[in-house]
C-alpha cells in the first residue's frame, strides 16, 4: 500500500468521490450497447453515429493527422524549400 501513503489526500477524495458517477456512467454505457445490439427499432445513422464514437474512444480519440501545405509552414514562420520534381 505504499502508493496510497504517498497518494495526496486530494486525489483520493476525488476519486472516492467521483467513483459513483464513473460506475452509473459505464452502466449506461454497458446498457446503450445491449440496446443497439439486440433492438431492430434504432435508427441505422444514430446506430452507426454511436458505434463510430465508441471505436474512436477505444483508439484513444487521437484525431488524424492535419495535412499541412508549405504555405501553411511558412505562415508558421518554419521555413520551407519546395525542390521541384522531374517531368
Amino acid at each position: 500500500m505504499t502508493w496510497l501513503t504517498k497518494t495526496p489526500l486530494a486525489v483520493v477524495r476525488a476519486h472516492q468521490q467521483m467513483l459513483g458517477r464513473l460506475m452509473a456512467e459505464e452502466a449506461l454505457h454497458t446498457l446503450n450497447v445491449s440496446a443497439i445490439a439486440h433492438t431492430s427499432n434504432v435508427d441505422p445513422d444514430d446506430r452507426r453515429d454511436l458505434v463510430g464514437r465508441w471505436e474512436r474512444a477505444a483508439q484513444g480519440g487521437r484525431p488524424r493527422a492535419a495535412h499541412v501545405s508549405a504555405g501553411d509552414l511558412r505562415e508558421m514562420g518554419i521555413g520551407v524549400r519546395v525542390k521541384k520534381g522531374r517531368g
